[in-house]
């Protein structure tokens, strides 16, 4: 992928529920009783490229446009209202949220790292230290929060140990200034791994030092899931470049660290993939937001089918799944935020 950062913010967007019948003879997945619909929800005219739901409070949503509003809903999405003061930007691109003190968030820009001390009524520049302000994916340590990633569009990795008042650049190992995706492990938060243009990389040292994975990819890695329950297992999504057919997303796992790789694109749509989440109480079951609208898995990720029923505008940039509630699920679009929530 060469370096049109354009790309980040026009090439994201989508959403899907469910309602399919398989025949297990032929190898698909056994059929699924009920129909569950997504509804879309008031903040309905906004380009949506990046969602956060806040991890101790599941009614609390943060949804970042692509011309640079924040919008926060304290009511699971029934009402929103602008979140932004002191936010100057053009261009929201991503959203962490501190796990232990939730009032704290961080906002990648395509003008730097901006951050909030009480729950985004008010924001402050911390670029300090970034040598370039085009930041696409940020990740918190759960265990030190203090430690924060900010995976660039130019210049790789950058590392704060001070809550984001100051960065470095961590880029040891890594081959490429295009960074994607940034995940820290949830069992083991010394390792973190980052999606690029080239594949994953991985660091078991928070950061200090990289090397790539033997992963299967030919193209850039937008999202990365960690398994809640299974800590050996990664799932990666890889949109490959095929002259005539732009990106083509498919799903990668390993059930050991990255040392084998099964690659899926088995009923996904053959479109680009910006989001992959688990289901925290469940890691058999996932999610992949596409070009081409939400796609689940009940098989680990070997097997999707589309679930878009009632999903108007299928560009889909974001996913969460509410904690407290793992069956429902918020999609941001290119028609504004989607909720579903799916009968088990």
């Amino acid at each position: 992928m060469n370096g049109d950062f354009r790309s980040i913010w026009s090439n994201r967007r989508g959403a899907g529920w469910i309602s399919f019948v398989i025949l297990t003879a032929l190898g698909v997945l056994p059929a699924i009783a009920g129909t569950n619909e997504w509804s879309r929800l008031p903040l309905d005219k906004e380009k949506v490229g990046t969602l956060a739901i806040d991890p101790q409070h599941g009614n609390v949503l943060y949804a970042g446009t692509d011309d640079g509003k924040l919008y926060k809903s304290v009511d699971s999405g029934s009402s929103w209202m602008e979140a932004n003061s002191g936010m100057q930007t053009s261009h929201l691109l991503a959203l962490a949220i501190d796990p232990a003190n939730s009032n704290t968030i961080f906002a990648g820009t395509g003008d730097g790292v901006f951050r909030s001390k009480d729950g985004g009524k008010h924001w402050l520049g911390v670029s300090s230290g970034l040598t370039t302000h085009t930041v696409v994916s940020m990740a918190i340590d759960p265990q030190t929060p203090q430690t924060i990633y900010a995976g660039t569009w130019g210049n790789g990795v950058f590392k704060s140990s001070d809550g984001g008042t100051s960065w470095k650049e961590a880029n040891s190992g890594i081959d490429t200034a295009y960074v994607y995706s940034l995940t820290v492990d949830p069992h083991v938060a010394t390792t973190v791994y980052a999606g690029t243009n080239k594949g994953v990389y991985r660091s078991s040292d928070r950061g200090q030092t990289w090397a790539i994975m033997g992963s299967p990819s030919e193209g850039p890695v937008e999202a990365i899931a960690v398994g809640p329950q299974t800590p050996n297992s990664i799932f990666f999504a890889t949109n490959t470049w095929i002259p005539g057919k732009e990106f083509w997303g498919s799903v990668a796992q390993s059930m050991d660290l990255g040392n084998n790789w099964l690659f899926s694109s088995a009923g996904l749509p053959g479109k680009r993939i910006h989001a992959l989440v688990v289901n925290p109480k469940d890691p058999k079951t996932m999610y992949a937001g596409t070009e081409g609208g939400v796609f689940k898995s009940i098989d680990g990720g070997s097997n999707w089918i589309s679930v878009n029923n009632g999903l108007t505008n299928t560009e889909v940039d974001a996913l969460v799944v509410d904690r407290e509630n793992p069956n429902r699920l918020y999609a941001g679009t290119s028609g504004g935020v989607f909720e579903v929530t799916f009968t088990p």
